[in-house]
């Protein structure tokens, strides 16, 4: 006897007698463990309620299956106006921030920054985000590394704060 139509009647409490009876085309993909992950247009849905990624690490290896993908997993992208620009290789001297902000490599960009000589933008260093907690930022803004602190997740540090930008 198929694994799946064992899975299948003990998941939905079909008879497996009656399970027997249903087409291979109507059973679902198994996932996770050696099943491996689903196809790109749908997501593992957990048999397990204690398999979760966010609460196992090892949440991979628990065996579920797979179900139709209902929302897009694209991000929107958001550009914000108005940061003033800062630092970077420029035939003219780049303007310095106002007092109150500090010049960070630009988030929005891509690329590496200030450190391939882009510019970057002068942003308040108002709203703190990250981590022990790991606090989110409000709205569409996102967490860039806090530049004034000597933590960074880049060189090993595990709980560093940021800022919203």
């Amino acid at each position: 006897m198929r694994l799946p139509l064992l899975l299948l009647a003990a998941v939905t409490s079909i008879p497996l007698a009656t399970a027997a009876v249903i087409p291979d085309s109507l059973l679902p993909t198994l996932c996770g463990g050696k099943f491996g992950p689903c196809p790109t247009s749908a997501t593992c849905k957990q048999l397990n309620p204690l398999c979760n990624p966010g609460i196992n690490p090892l949440s991979t290896r628990c065996l579920g299956y797979c179900v139709p993908s209902t929302t897009t997993t694209t991000t929107p992208v958001f550009t914000p106006q108005g940061y003033q620009s800062c630092g970077g290789f420029r035939v003219n001297p780049a303007p310095t921030c106002p007092t109150g902000t500090i010049c960070v490599d630009d988030p929005y960009a891509g690329g590496c920054g200030m450190a391939c000589d882009a510019p970057g933008i002068c942003v308040t260093p108002g709203i703190f985000c990250g981590g022990i907690a790991g606090f989110r930022c409000p709205g569409t803004k996102i967490c860039i590394d806090d530049p004034r602190d000597e933590c960074s997740v880049e060189n090993g540090g595990a709980d560093c704060g940021g800022i919203c930008v």
